[in-house]
């Protein structure tokens, strides 16, 4: 891998974060007021400055909000005091973590199970990108935040539908602010002053921008929205302010994992960054979100992904998890009978008759219990056959191999690319046992589908 290459990607991730927080940077700035400040009789400009403003005062500060854009949500948690700061950004598929303090950075990334942590040094590769993305959401927020509001309203790029009104956000009252903001209305000097340019994807993709958010004084949090066009196609971004402590810190915050070897954290986000770049673009259309998300996961053996397939998660989950030994996505099926399925499979494959206890249909629950009778797991010590006429294929790919009591089993009819090899192999009785007979052929072409052990 070289390090071009990574720095590459690292930067267009950098990129799409920064653009979401451009295009929000206004809504960034809605940051709490001093309760008391007599919000409601100033107008909604002077409203949004004052909040601007606010954490000028604060060298240290606890900010987290949640976007949900389009329907996936990212969490963003950003902390700061005089001897450190700590920002982590929570996708749906994983989250990436940068930490300094005393001068040394560090970068977390933890993707489905897997965290992997080093030093950012001077020569890194993610040298450049990590400066860019931590002073981009930690750095100088409230000079920009400020400025761009200015710019906004001497250009007169920002027009105020109303003025202040009333609303209720997760039960508290808050003031609702509405406008909408014009691009098109700034000069290439207020694109400069701003740190834009007129090739920036906020102006060439996107239009229409309409913001509306709610500012609870008492409590210190807001919420936004955002509506716009892009490419044509209407978009929605809502964001909830989850914390905003101004002058609190705590040290805690700081802590980060033992760091490790720089090649295994690069390794380990690109292909976070490649997993997630193939969801998002699942989420571009929402009639084959789903399916497209299925048969992303299926097709790379990642199981945890299934959880995101939304009305395709059940199947996707009864063709992965058995197969990776993850018993633990088995409750997150919806459908009772494919869970039942899933609970039966997992029993098979880690010949432990104590899955079965799981299977909510009686039938269903007594077959699991009699194809698992001879397990190891077992209290059950009956041979289940004695010789190959007593083993029987079922399931609807006919990819079960199983006693007699078996035959009439029926599974989802998944066709998995493993369900090939069988054309290399019999049914038949192996140790007192109904399985798929190993030779050489059959465990090459195992080994070649799914990397597993063909005879596991």
């Amino acid at each position: 891998m070289e390090a071009k290459n990574y720095a590459l990607t690292f930067a267009a991730v950098v990129a799409a974060a920064i653009f979401c927080y451009a295009v929000f940077v206004v809504g960034t700035a809605l940051l709490p007021k001093e309760h008391g400040e007599g919000a409601n009789e100033s107008s909604p400009y002077e409203i949004l400055l004052r909040a601007a403003e606010k954490p000028a005062g604060y060298d240290t500060y606890t900010y987290a909000y949640v976007d949900d854009i389009d329907g996936y949500p990212i969490e963003t948690r950003m902390v700061k005091s005089r001897l450190f700061s700590t920002l982590k950004v929570q996708s749906p598929v994983f989250e990436k973590a940068i930490y300094s303090a005393g001068g040394a950075d560090a970068l977390c990334i933890s993707f489905y199970g897997n965290t992997s942590c080093s030093q950012v040094d001077a020569n890194s590769s993610l040298a450049q990108s990590f400066s860019s993305m931590n002073s981009s959401f930690l750095g100088g927020r409230t000079e920009r935040n400020v400025n761009a509001l200015a710019i906004y309203n001497r250009s007169g790029a920002m027009a105020f539908e109303g003025g202040v009104g009333e609303s209720e956000v997760g039960g508290k009252k808050c003031q609702l602010i509405k406008y909408v903001l014009d691009y098109s209305k700034l000069t290439l000097v207020d694109l400069r002053d701003l740190g834009m340019s007129p090739n920036d994807p906020v102006l060439l993709y996107s239009k229409d921008y309409t913001f509306e958010y709610c500012i609870d004084n008492e409590s210190n949090t807001l919420s936004a929205k955002l509506d716009y066009t892009y490419l044509g196609e209407p978009r929605e971004t809502i964001t909830l302010i989850k914390e905003a402590l101004w002058g609190s810190a705590d040290a805690a915050e700081a802590v980060h994992p033992a760091l490790g070897n720089t090649n295994e954290t690069e390794a380990l986000f690109l292909e976070a960054i490649n997993v997630e770049k193939n969801v998002l673009s699942c989420a571009r259309n929402a009639t084959t979100k789903d399916a497209c998300v299925r048969n992303y996961a299926v097709s790379n053996d990642l199981p945890d992904l299934c959880l995101l397939a939304g009305g395709a998660k059940d199947r996707c989950i009864l063709t992965l998890a058995p197969q990776a030994l993850r018993s633990d996505l088995c409750p997150s099926v919806d459908n009772a009978s494919f869970r039942d399925d899933c609970w039966i499979e997992m029993g098979a494959r880690k010949k432990n008759a104590s899955f079965c206890e799981n299977v909510l249909d009686v039938e269903k629950r007594s077959y699991c219990a009699s194809l698992l009778a001879n397990s190891t797991n077992s209290t059950a010590n009956a041979s289940v056959c004695a010789a190959d006429s007593q083993c029987f294929t079922a399931g609807c790919s006919a990819q079960l191999c199983v006693p007699e009591s078996g035959k009439g089993t029926i599974t989802t009819c998944e066709m998995r690319p493993e369900f090939e090899c069988l054309k290399f192999t019999t049914c038949g009785c192996v140790q007192n046992r109904c399985e798929w007979k190993n030779n050489e052929n059959y465990m090459a072409c195992m080994q070649s589908m799914t990397g597993a052990n063909a005879s596991s």
